[in-house]
């Protein structure tokens, strides 16, 4: 720093350390060092201190009479100069304004041709040409004589550029801006209101000595008092000459530099914007800064106090986002120098997704979302604006609204995601323009038209295992085609405790169905089967594969049959990764088509569109019986998935007697219709254990239980402490082979709802 000019150009109490004729003289050198070689060309704002009109007029007349012509921005701000002089090939600019300080205090701040502070060179030049009158500057004569031009116009340029930055509409957003009676109030208000806020401004009539005076960034308080009181979203509070901000959020605490840029820097490293993923600070910043930044992955380098440095330091090394605690920051991108109203208009981008997406009407400003697995987009596509965003991923959702496109990148369909519906909806009626007026009933007309329409005359041969899915399939077919309709159920000896009985007394000769029902007795062949096979999905495939060849053997019992029927839903489709719709979860004997061996002309899947609380709903719209709609779900390959390792007839017994203590204990404590689906599964696990007086080396049961609604993201039930403790009473001491229980905390994802 020099004798005269510190960090932020020459600085003092107005005519006693900073005088008119330190105006003057600054004045002269100005017009004499840019002028050597043609007439200089020097712009001049002002802020709203009474003295600054005196330095205006000393320093037009040090201007002026070095022969250099003088533009007049007349009340602006510092960053509006500087904008100025960069983009409309001034010489140099001139700012006077002390900042923050008080009224009786002012000050002279040079800016370069890049729109930059001085270099320090020129300023010691200045020094010296004020003291000693070195050099001999000659005086301006004639025609060389420089004039004096209004320029108000640059300053619509700028409060034009501000204006441009955004990239979202600030629309219904309720802004409050403190412009401390200085510059900001010649521009702020214009900026906000053009973008679409609800402003509202304090401290915005200055007089000339009211400036900074109770108000603006260095008395933030009045700020944050005024979001209260008002019930603003925001506000933004300036400094003099409006090349700070300090924000105050909705609930009145204060944002301050490093936390601006901290939250500006994140912003920018999500969009792929934070060059080298650094930030340039101060000395002075808080050490909490430094924390956050690590946590968030982003790099920062420090300079020496004065927004002078942390610029010198941005150009140096091509750095995007730099600044100070006390509000100067600096956006490379857009500015050379700190710039207040730019940077509320960063937070505001930051802040705000676009507000009136159809998408999301009616959606709380943040909401929880199931997102995409491995997916990330880090950049829209032209013509798309973005619509909401993650802390990890800059474009969860975006829309190109002229062209009808709107595009999400996580799952509203799912449970997890907690406004998915309302987001559905309102993209089914608000975007497509759908009536809303489709009711199951229509789906089980329909669908039973088009099972006649498909099937003709011809026979159909369904899979019944006598879970929810097969049954109300088998409820559609029955209606549709009645007596053309074969339904086989095989007891795999993998059933639940006496559920080979009770799916015949629901299906066969004595149930209400007009079908004709098949019991196969294959125990004993697939213990055979699956003896020594542990691995799941090998299971899976065996236990799958011979449903097949035991429908083959029947259909050619039966005769000619045209069509085989499954009751296949639409988790089923996904989680088997058909259509690329996800990658395989888990396989399933009913998803894929027919192979190739078996003789059918098709399959038939009535509903494979459907969720299964929608299945449920066309159980209840088709008649069939409460009590087999809300059955518990059972798995096609039954308990030879609940049993971890090999299957055989033993665990078998143990399972069955374990889950069928756990579903009537479940049932007594009236849990069963708030629970979605709850099951005994055999570990493979055997450990010490104490009976009575003797040791035991036993298995270890698991119970699971879960709530969801779309059954493709769950989470575990909260069933409560005396219940488990009773099932498991209960469970160690009526099952042999046991002397554990567990309970399985684990949602889906990332487990699964089955334990396999």
């Amino acid at each position: 720093m020099g004798k005269y000019f510190g960090t932020d150009g020459f600085r003092g109490e107005a005519n006693i350390d900073l005088t008119v004729e330190h105006a003057y003289k600054v004045g002269r050198f100005l017009g004499w060092y840019f002028g050597k070689d043609h007439k200089a060309q020097i712009v001049i704002g002002k802020d709203t201190r009474r003295s600054s009109y005196m330095f205006e007029y000393s320093l037009v007349a040090g201007l002026t009479a070095s022969g250099a012509d003088a533009y007049l921005l007349h009340v602006t701000t510092t960053p509006s100069v500087s904008y100025v002089v960069r983009t409309e090939n001034f010489d140099c600019g001139i700012m006077i304004s002390a900042s923050h300080n008080p009224f009786y205090d002012n000050g002279i701040k040079v800016i370069n041709g890049l729109g930059q502070k001085l270099e320090a060179d020129i300023e010691a030049q200045i020094e010296a040409y004020i003291d000693d009158g070195t050099p001999k500057i000659p005086f301006a004569t004639r025609e060389d004589i420089g004039r004096t031009v209004d320029f108000a116009a640059g300053r619509n340029r700028y409060i034009g550029h501000l204006i441009s930055i955004p990239t979202k509409s600030f629309k219904n957003m309720r802004v409050g801006l403190d412009c401390s009676n200085g510059s900001a109030s010649s521009v702020a208000k214009s900026v906000f209101d053009a973008i679409g806020a609800k402003t509202y401004v304090i401290h915005n009539e200055p007089d000339g000595t009211n400036i900074n005076c109770g108000c603006g960034s260095t008395h933030i308080e009045e700020l944050q008092k005024y979001v209260r009181e008002k019930h603003l979203d925001v506000g933004f509070a300036y400094d003099g000459d409006a090349d700070r901000c300090i924000a105050v959020d909705e609930l009145g605490n204060v944002v301050d530099g490093d936390l601006i840029m901290y939250v500006c820097g994140k912003y920018l490293k999500e969009k792929g914007q934070l060059n080298g993923d650094t930030i340039v600070t101060t000395i002075m910043s808080n050490l909490g800064l430094y924390k956050a930044c690590d946590r968030a992955g982003i790099r920062y380098e420090k300079t020496a106090v004065g927004d002078k440095y942390v610029c010198e330091n941005m150009m140096a090394n091509g750095y995007s986002l730099g600044g100070e605690q006390s509000g100067h920051i600096i956006f490379s991108k857009h500015a050379t120098t700190g710039d207040g109203i730019l940077t509320s208009l960063m937070v505001m981008e930051v802040l705000i997704d676009k507000k009136d997406s159809k998408i999301f009407e009616g959606v709380s400003e943040k909401t929880i979302c199931w997102m995409s697995h491995f997916d990330y987009i880090s950049q829209i596509a032209p013509g798309f604006e973005i619509t909401a965003h993650t802390a990890d991923c800059p474009v969860a959702a975006a829309e190109n609204t002229e062209a009808g496109l709107y595009a999400i990148q996580y799952h509203p369909e799912v449970l997890h995601t907690a406004e998915g519906t309302k987001m559905l909806s309102n993209f089914v009626l608000g975007v497509c323009g759908c009536a809303g007026d489709w009711k199951m009933d229509a789906f089980v007309e329909n669908t039973i038209q088009e099972i006649r329409e498909k099937v003709g005359d011809g026979r159909v041969l369904l899979a019944l295992s006598g879970g929810v899915d097969s049954s109300v399939a088998a409820g559609l077919l029955s209606r549709a085609i009645g007596k053309q309709l074969t339904c086989v159920f095989v007891d795999h000896g993998l059933l639940r405790k006496d559920e080979g009985d009770e799916v015949e007394g629901v299906f066969g000769p004595n149930g209400q169905f007009d079908l004709n029902f098949i019991r196969v007795n294959a125990q004993q062949r697939y213990y055979d089967k699956l003896a020594g096979v542990t691995e799941p999905e090998a299971k899976r495939k065996i236990i799958g594969e011979e449903f097949i060849r035991i429908f083959e053997e029947e259909a050619k019992k039966i005769g000619a049959v045209d069509f085989l029927a499954q009751g296949t839903i639409y988790p089923d489709v996904v989680e088997s990764g058909l259509g690329g719709e996800s990658g395989v979860i888990k396989s399933h004997h009913n998803v894929g088509g027919l192979p190739e061996h078996v003789d059918f002309k098709d399959i038939i899947e009535p509903l494979r569109d459907l969720f299964k609380d929608e299945v449920r709903k066309a159980g209840l719209e088709l008649g069939i019986p409460e009590r087999l709609v809300f059955r518990q779900p059972f798995p096609g390959p039954g308990l030879g998935i609940r049993i971890i390792g090999e299957v055989t007839e033993e665990k078998v017994k143990i399972v069955q007697d374990a889950d069928a203590i756990y579903r009537e204990e479940i049932a007594n404590a009236g849990l069963d219709k708030n629970i979605n689906q709850y099951f005994a599964a055999l570990t493979n696990m055997r450990s010490v254990g104490v009976m009575g007086d003797e040791r035991t080396y036993d298995y270890a049961v698991a119970l699971r239980a879960v709530t969801t609604v779309d059954f493709m993201t769950a989470e575990a039930a909260e069933i409560p402490y005396d219940v488990l403790n009773k099932v498991m009473s209960r469970i160690i001491n009526e099952v042999k082979g046991v002397n554990r229980v567990f309970y399985d905390l684990t949602s889906k994802p990332p487990g699964t709802i089955e334990f396999e």
